[in-house]
């Protein structure tokens, strides 16, 4: 094999190499894509209408890791939900907290009594993205409806300037 040979194959293995983290994405996206046309879309006022029950883990940034377990109940009137939270993390006292959701003409109405101001609650089909500040740590939280539509997967992050602080790994099932 001649120089120039082993310089061109050289050249295009970098290239292919250099080229497989946007292969990679590509491919990620298109399973979430696949998946996402296989489940239900996600309607919050259907999803949390009556009791569900949340089971995961907390974990922060300095390793530790706590049980969380998070009891709802869900009350529909017409295109709103009132859910009211009970929030069991770790040994620390049960905490109450309320959602308010109300379904408008371009997507969702929502406060929340954790919140230090407005709620953003997107659907794009079996996801629900939730963002939300309180007590100046910014909230971004995915939940992932299963295809029989009775469970769903929580992932949460907490961040302060950029920092990862806790991560939430959760499942949801309805009663």
């Amino acid at each position: 094999m001649t120089r120039k040979a082993i310089a061109v194959s050289v050249i295009l293995l970098l290239l292919f190499l250099a080229s497989l983290p946007i292969l990679t994405r590509i491919a990620m996206v298109a399973v979430d894509e696949r998946e996402a046309r296989a489940a239900p879309t996600f309607d919050p006022l259907e999803f949390f209408d009556g009791r569900s029950e949340g089971r995961g883990t907390i974990q922060t940034l300095d390793g530790q890791s706590r049980q969380l377990h998070v009891e709802s109940v869900g009350q529909r009137d017409g295109d709103s939900l009132t859910l009211n939270q009970f929030i069991a993390e770790g040994d620390k006292p049960i905490r109450k907290r309320t959602w308010r959701i109300v379904k408008a003409k371009d997507g969702y109405a929502t406060q929340l009594t954790d919140a230090d101001g407005p709620v953003d609650l997107a659907v794009d089909g079996n996801r629900l993205t939730i963002r939300y500040t309180a007590d100046g740590l910014h909230y971004w939280q995915r939940l992932t409806l299963a295809e029989d539509g009775r469970s769903a997967v929580n992932r949460l992050e907490v961040t302060k300037y950029g920092l990862n602080l806790a991560r939430v790994g959760e499942i949801i099932l309805r009663k």
